[in-house]
């Protein structure tokens, strides 16, 4: 399988921190984000590749990481729009590079390596949380063990339920197959319609809802942190202390 991990955003909820790097640089206890992904990728003994989309100080990345990381070949992908865009045109960059299944990982997600055990069956899957009170961003339904719906932030109501709702936890994969039967174009028409300032959850969303099946891979065990502010960052380190 292949990796890509997206990687371009400043990340300005964590400033001072990401003044002078990338956020997925940031470290949690002594060790990057980036680097906890890339040694759990390593783990599960199923990746050769990894594509980091990188922009916000890029460079930094390149030199930390290199060209190899414990036999993985890492190659990149550079998003010169990072200020003007959004993790949907980060995606649709990696499109070059996509020759295999893969696993898609957001940067700024930290969590146990157990989240991937068996990483090469989970086919097209989102991996899912239980959706609790101090979360936001993007939710699921689920329904037969499919993700029945994606429901965006923006379209989250003031008393917005979250009883029967699964945080999604920014990690999925896909075949290959699906992602040039289905995700590929509508990437691009996405983008060409409605611009690069989205998230690519929007396309999975409308995939979802024209009978794309995606399986709902419900994690319960393994520890996960999504980091997105500084106080993101100690209940991190507190929780993977």
């Amino acid at each position: 399988m292949q990796a890509i991990i997206l990687a371009a955003g400043q990340g300005t909820r964590l400033l001072p921190l990401t003044k002078d790097m990338p956020k997925c640089l940031v470290n949690v206890n002594g060790k990057s984000m980036l680097e906890r992904q890339l040694d759990s990728l390593a783990l599960s003994k199923k990746i050769k590749e990894v594509i980091i989309v990188i922009g916000y100080k890029g460079q930094m990345i390149k030199e930390q990481i290199g060209n190899v990381y414990q036999g993985m070949e890492i190659k990149y992908v550079e998003n010169d729009d990072y200020e003007i865009s959004n993790n949907i045109y980060s995606f649709y960059l990696a499109d070059q590079l996509i020759n295999d299944n893969f696993i898609l990982l957001e940067s700024d997600i930290v969590f146990e390596p157990e989240l991937l055990k068996d990483i090469s069956k989970f086919e097209n899957s989102a991996l899912l949380g239980k959706y609790k009170p101090f979360m936001n961003g993007a939710a699921a339904t689920v329904k037969k063990g499919m993700v029945h719906d994606i429901i965006m932030t923006s379209h989250q109501p003031k008393n917005f339920k979250i009883s029967d709702k699964y945080k999604t936890i920014n990690i999925y994969t896909f075949t290959h197959d699906f992602y040039f039967k289905y995700i590929r174009p509508y990437l691009s028409l996405h983008i060409k319609t409605f611009g690069a300032t989205d998230y690519y959850e929007f396309v999975l969303k409308t995939l979802i809802n024209i009978h794309a099946e995606v399986k709902a891979n419900i994690i319960t065990k393994a520890k996960w942190y999504e980091i997105d502010s500084k106080e993101d960052l100690k209940e991190a380190e507190k929780m993977f202390k």
